[in-house]
Parts: C-alpha cells; sequence; structure tokens
C-alpha cells in the first residue's frame, strides 16, 4: 500500500512540475511560429486554416495570431497538413498582406499612409498587394515595391486582366495562393482610416471570390466586423460564413494533456496515468505528440485524469463545484469563451503556487484559485494591449460588488471623470478610444459600457444588472456577492 502511494505521490510530483513549466505567457505571431509539439489540431478548428474560409473570427488570446504563424510558416503548415487531409494543405502557398510587423512583402501601416489616402486609392492598394503576392509565388516581377505596382496599376482595367492572368498561371502550376491579413486593429490609428481600409479590405476579398487561385485570409476579432458600416453590401453574407474560433472545455484540456506527454518532466508520469485508466500511451506521429481520441474528446476520461491530478472537488464541500468544470467556467468571458492563454497560464501558476510534500494530487485547490487571479491578471493585460482604455474603465469599478445596478458603474465613472480621461488619453497617446463612443450621440457611459459588453467584459443580466465574470472581475478588484474568495491581484 505505502508503495503504491510512494508511486502516485512521485508521479503527481512530476505532473506538478510539468505543469509548472507552462511559460506565464506564450504567443505567437507571423514569422514566429510554435514548434510542431506544439501544436493541437482540433478537428472544430480546421476552418482556421481552410484556404476557403476567408474570415476566421476570434477574440484576444483565441489563437487568431497563432494559426496565422502556422499558415504562414511553409514547414509548420506542411506539418500539421496531414492532421487536416480534407483541407490539401500541401497545394497552398502563403504571402503576409498585413500582418504584425512587416515582412516579406506585408504592407505596413507607414506604407498605408502614404499610398491609402482614400477608398478609391486603398482599394487600388489592396488588388496591387494581390498582384505582387502572385508574382512572388510564381517568380515574376513586373514592380518591385507597392510604390511603383500602385503606379503601373493605376487604371482598374490593368489591375484586373494581371490579376487574371496570374490567377491562371498558378492554376495551371496547381497552387494556391492565400494573402493573409491579421492584427487588423493596426491598420490605422484613427477610426476613420481604420473603417476605410477595414471596409475596403473586405470588399477586396468579395472580389477575390471570382478568382480560383488566389484568396484572402483575414483574422479578426469579433468587434472589428460590427464597426463596419451597416450599409455595407453583403457584410451579413460575410458575417455569416465567417469562421468563429472557439476552444470548448474538451479542447482546452486537450492542450494541456497533450503538454504533460510532451514535456521532458511530466511525460513519463503522464503515460503512467494514462495507464491507470486503461488508455494506450502518447506516440509521436510526424513529429507531433499523439493522444488517444478519447483522452482528446472524451470529456468523462478527461475528468477521470483531471480528478486524479487536482482531486473531485474544489473544497470540501462538494457544493463548491467539481474541479474539472469548475476551471473553464471561472476563466470564461461573458460569452463563455476561454483563450488557451488564459486556461494554460492558471494551470502553469496553480502548479507553482505551492511545494506540497508528498503530495496526493498535482494540484491544490488553493493552487487553482490563485492561477485563476493569475490568469485573470494576465487576460485584463492582454485586453490593455488592445484596448488601451480599458484599464481607465475599470480602475474605478474597484471594490464594486456585482451583479449591480448600471447606474452605479455610471456613478463611479462620473466620479473618476472616467469618460473625459479616456478621450483625453487616447487623444495624448495616439490610441483608438471605444468605437462605440465615437459614433453614437446618446450618453457617452451607455456607450462605454456596450464597448464593454462586445469585448465580452461586462454582461447584461435578464433583470437589467450589469455583471462582471470572474476573468475580469478578479483582477479589477471587485467582489461578487456569495463567490468564493479568490487572491486578487490590481489591474
Amino acid at each position: 500500500m505505502r508503495q503504491t502511494m510512494a508511486r502516485s505521490n512521485h508521479l503527481m510530483t512530476d505532473i506538478r512540475a510539468g505543469l509548472a513549466a507552462i511559460p506565464p505567457d506564450v504567443s505567437h505571431v507571423v514569422g514566429n511560429p510554435p514548434h510542431l509539439q506544439e501544436i493541437l489540431t482540433p478537428p472544430g478548428h480546421a476552418l482556421a486554416l481552410d484556404p476557403e474560409s476567408p474570415i476566421v473570427v476570434g477574440a484576444r488570446g483565441a489563437g487568431k495570431s497563432f494559426w496565422a504563424s502556422v499558415i504562414a510558416d511553409s514547414e509548420t503548415l506542411a506539418g500539421v497538413a496531414p492532421f487536416y487531409p480534407r483541407l490539401r494543405l500541401a497545394d497552398v502557398a502563403v504571402r503576409p498582406g498585413f500582418v504584425d510587423q512587416p515582412i516579406g512583402i506585408s504592407v505596413s501601416r507607414d506604407t498605408l499612409d502614404e499610398l491609402a489616402i482614400d477608398e478609391k486609392s486603398t482599394r487600388a492598394l489592396w488588388l496591387v498587394l494581390a498582384i505582387r503576392a502572385a508574382e512572388d509565388v510564381l517568380n515574376e516581377s513586373t514592380c518591385d515595391s507597392l510604390e511603383s505596382g500602385m503606379d503601373i496599376y493605376k487604371r482598374s482595367e490593368s489591375r484586373e486582366r494581371r490579376l487574371r492572368e496570374l490567377d491562371e498561371k498558378l492554376r495551371k502550376s496547381g497552387i494556391r495562393l492565400v494573402v493573409l491579413f491579421d492584427a487588423l486593429d493596426r491598420l490605422s490609428g484613427d477610426w476613420s482610416n481604420l473603417r476605410i481600409r477595414t471596409t475596403t479590405l473586405l470588399e477586396t476579398l468579395l472580389t477575390m471570390r471570382a478568382f480560383r487561385s488566389i484568396k484572402f485570409k483575414l483574422f479578426v476579432r469579433p468587434e472589428q466586423l460590427e464597426s463596419v458600416p451597416s450599409n455595407f453590401t453583403d457584410l451579413s453574407k460575410l458575417k455569416a460564413g465567417s469562421f468563429d474560433l472557439r476552444w470548448t472545455a474538451t479542447d482546452l484540456y486537450a492542450l494541456a494533456y497533450t503538454w504533460l506527454a510532451g514535456h521532458s518532466d511530466s511525460s513519463v508520469a503522464f503515460a503512467s496515468l494514462l495507464e491507470h485508466f486503461r488508455v494506450p500511451s502518447p506516440t509521436v506521429r510526424d513529429g507531433k505528440i499523439s493522444l488517444a481520441e478519447h483522452v482528446l474528446r472524451d470529456p468523462e476520461i478527461q475528468s477521470k485524469i483531471f480528478v486524479s491530478i487536482a482531486g473531485p472537488y474544489m473544497g470540501a464541500d462538494k457544493r463548491r463545484g467539481r474541479t474539472y468544470p469548475w476551471l473553464p467556467k471561472h476563466l470564461a468571458d461573458t460569452r463563455g469563451r476561454v483563450t488557451p492563454r488564459s486556461f494554460l497560464t492558471a494551470l502553469g501558476s496553480a502548479a507553482r503556487f505551492e511545494k506540497l510534500p508528498q503530495p496526493r494530487y498535482a494540484l491544490s485547490i488553493e493552487g487553482i484559485k490563485h492561477g485563476v487571479s493569475e490568469a485573470s491578471v494576465l487576460r485584463v493585460d492582454q485586453l490593455k494591449d488592445e484596448y488601451k482604455w480599458i484599464e481607465l474603465a475599470l480602475q474605478p469599478l474597484a471594490g464594486q460588488e456585482v451583479p449591480c445596478q448600471q447606474d452605479q458603474i455610471f456613478d463611479r465613472w462620473l466620479e473618476a471623470d472616467t469618460i473625459q480621461e479616456i478621450r483625453r488619453q487616447s487623444r495624448r497617446e495616439g490610441y483608438l478610444a471605444p468605437f462605440q463612443m465615437e459614433t453614437v450621440d446618446d450618453d457617452p457611459n451607455y456607450a462605454l459600457l456596450r464597448s464593454l459588453m462586445e469585448i465580452g467584459v461586462v454582461e447584461k443580466r435578464p433583470d437589467g444588472r450589469a455583471n462582471i465574470p470572474d476573468l475580469f472581475r478578479i483582477a479589477a478588484l471587485m467582489l461578487r456577492r456569495g463567490g468564493p474568495r479568490l487572491n486578487r491581484v490590481p489591474i
């Protein structure tokens, strides 16, 4: 009995070490793809890679830039191709259009500011960019820069003719070209230009549907589609045809288990744990860790594995909830979305929280709560990178109990002069204020609240009260009626 317990404790120590090795925050951008063994290939994410799926929508941290970096790197794309045979990724060539940083033939924001001076020139620029991408793949060149291309192909007829020629050459060569766009919030520093550039890019995307071998693929945030003018032709079709990049609870646990199976500290221990549940050991397939299908897809098996790692309940009182569903639930935004970064950060922080002598489990309940707090801080920090105004919106709410009446939030904003501070700071530091505040005529407090709702930070309850989920509430030092006490860290 003691020998079995000692062996179990040793396994938990190794699994804890594997989880503790999860980096606090790992992000990938085009030009910096993940290693193949780090990539989980959920069947539900096939459209994120599909050249025929033109728009991928996802919140910050959902994996837009992750998949964009996979697509943009030819070796990494070839590595995941066998896992998505229907997509025929072997014949795909990718060129960056606009991404996080200027690489290859991609256009920079400075170049956009110089050449895209109005709607007409912006539309022309996107098509010239497609011409340059196709010529680069075919090793042809009629223009050595976007500026010269804009001069050579200044007439729409010449652009269309050249694109048809290139499309036919690509078809005969058996190549499908994807022109990739990511980080579209950086297209401009003001809403007027951003709307023009986003709208004309979407119009060009529709235009490219007429070509068989040249496609545009966009990775966008949900509110970016919402900011497109309502009179935009076929906007509803674009929204209906877009792919919403979401991670289910089973996807998230599959990601964590893939990490444990591939990390040197925990691989042997995790294989032994799977053996206990009569699950086949992980294998390496095409340079990538492969787990048994039911470990990746079956919540019952996943739950049994996690119970062995963290225990069955979030405390002695069973009413605190089961550990397996508790973690994703407390990391979700108002739309139920959990990002892989938040999930992995919570697990890694939980494992690093405290060392347990002869642990029965790899994770403690207090460690898991601490992990959620750390993930909350990271998530708000991520949002602050993209929404510079969010710190000014959340800071006055410290100590506020939620759910609460909307007027209680407005009172705190009025006391802190939040609306004017956001406007002043956005002008001074050159970032975008909330889109709603710039486009509606009614009370700016409601506009700011709607902006927070659109990015999943605030939800409106059926009784009219406003609520903020734990994922953001903890970092904002807000309180929740009847909720468990979690470690709170100021934003």
